[in-house]
């Protein structure tokens, strides 16, 4: 990324330096046109006072002469002395005949007699003529306005200095000047002068320039982050689940090694013969045994039943359920498993009938009792099981004087592999126990929720629509 970055970097460097030789030709070539049309503008105004002197009948007096067929000629004669000054004469097949006039003969006589900054003419009249040349400037308002114009049409502001110097001068470039035009000739008050103008800070003019490439380059740098991001979200969701995997795996073993050791010490003492006699010690390993075997059963079954929900292959057995008989078959079944104190009570349901899978069930009220026991952080273990039925709906709560759950950890603990963190609980889990329960009883069209929890308990509840759905 840094690579690609360090590219872009270097790229839009590049571009700017381009785009900042781009800024300098356009000023020049501006700078460059409007000189000269100012200069050109000058000339005109000199030469309309020309013309003006030259029809002034006190300064001189013009004599046209039509007759000759093959010539015109315009002659100037001094008004003081009568004396003739100059004389022009032009050939009439080279003149259109819609052209013929005195007007004419008048300008081209201006054309030929003078040049910049220079008359043919000699004497007072002459000296009147040059000296339009010495005081006259160029209109330095018209030169902004057209420069700055044309600099706005090339997207510049006109944030610029200008300086005039004289031909021969030397300019020492200002140190915070950044872009600089070159020296361009101007005709100002008869001296031989250039103008050149310089930018402080064009940064943002020249940046405009590269808007379209920024852009592209913005757009790069929001895909390379945003990919960055995903590659780095990857890895931790990866490494995630390589932690999920590995805990899942040590918990999975500790959760069958404790049953698998207690039904393999039961089976050992049932091959002693004095117990084989004894039918009530028989009789109790079998049913230590018998549990464990339970025990095993309902660990791997959530799993099983989770990783089926997840491909969306599970099936349900859908029958009609007595609500009663399997929580209390349940509590049984705890009592005697637990070597707790176990108090439990349940109220029952005066219509205990429910439409929905009797072995899904009883894995949801088995995990929700299991964590009452496992997490009680008390001696003695207090569950109340308060089951309610409405109109549509059967209710079943199931609180316990448990340690509790923290704020921060109750909008997770349905998710997969997800085990709160309990210091030195020395508890066993896989961490799917409530995320099973979730799933399934959104297959069964039921909901649990998390009624509250603090350290002197927690309180869940199970809602089971009694529409029958599944049929």
């Amino acid at each position: 990324m840094m690579s690609l970055l360090g590219l872009q970097g270097y790229f839009l460097y590049s571009d700017f330096q381009t785009k900042k030789e781009d800024f300098k030709s356009d000023v020049n070539s501006i700078l460059d046109l409007t000189s000269s049309e100012m200069n050109v503008e000058r000339r005109k105004r000199i030469g309309q006072l020309y013309k003006r002197d030259l029809t002034d009948t006190s300064l001189v007096l013009l004599q046209f002469d039509f007759t000759d067929s093959l010539t015109l000629e315009l002659n100037v004669i001094d008004a003081n002395t009568g004396g003739s000054k100059m004389s022009i004469r032009v050939q009439r097949d080279k003149v259109p005949s819609d052209s013929l006039s005195k007007e004419y003969l008048l300008n081209s006589l201006i054309q030929s007699t003078f040049y910049d900054g220079f008359t043919v003419f000699s004497g007072a009249f002459g000296e009147r003529i040059s000296s339009y040349v010495d005081t006259l400037s160029i209109d330095m308002k018209l030169f902004r306005n057209e420069l700055n114009r044309r600099l706005l049409d090339k997207a510049v502001s006109p944030n610029y200095e200008m300086v005039f110097l004289h031909r021969d001068s030397t300019f020492v470039v200002p140190s915070h000047a950044d872009v600089i035009s070159n020296r361009y000739k101007v005709n100002h008050r008869g001296e031989k002068q250039e103008v050149l103008i310089y930018f402080n800070d064009p940064f943002l003019d020249i940046l405009k320039r590269s808007r379209s490439v920024l852009i592209i380059c913005l757009g790069v740098f929001v895909i390379i982050i945003i990919s960055f991001n995903f590659f780095v979200e990857t890895i931790r969701k990866q490494r995630k689940l390589s932690e999920l995997k590995d805990d899942f795996i040590d918990g999975m073993t500790h959760e069958l090694l404790t049953p698998i050791s207690t039904l393999k010490l039961a089976l050992e003492s049932l091959e002693k013969s004095e117990v084989l006699v004894e039918s009530g010690k028989s009789k109790n390993y079998l049913e230590v045994s018998k549990m464990e075997l339970n025990r095993i059963n309902d660990i791997v079954q959530n799993v099983l039943y989770s990783s089926l929900h997840q491909q969306k292959e599970l099936k349900l057995n859908i029958e009609k359920v007595n609500l009663n008989e399997l929580i209390e078959a349940l509590i049984n079944y705890h009592k005697t498993r637990s070597h707790a104190d176990l108090e439990i009570s349940f109220n029952g349901l005066e219509n205990p009938y429910v439409t929905s899978d009797a072995q899904h069930l009883t894995n949801v009220f088995h995990n929700l009792l299991d964590n009452a026991i496992k997490y009680s952080g008390s001696e003695t273990i207090r569950i109340d099981i308060v089951a309610k039925r409405f109109e549509n709906e059967i209710s079943i709560e199931v609180n316990d004087n448990g340690k509790g759950i923290a704020d921060e950890y109750q909008t997770k603990i349905f998710d997969k592999f997800y085990r709160v963190p309990f210091e030195n609980d020395g508890v066993n889990g896989l961490g799917i126990g409530l995320h099973y329960v979730r799933t399934i009883l959104a297959s069964l069209n039921g909901k649990i929720e998390l009624l509250h929890s603090s350290d002197k308990g927690s309180s869940f509840r199970v809602s089971l629509n009694t529409t029958n759905k599944h049929e």
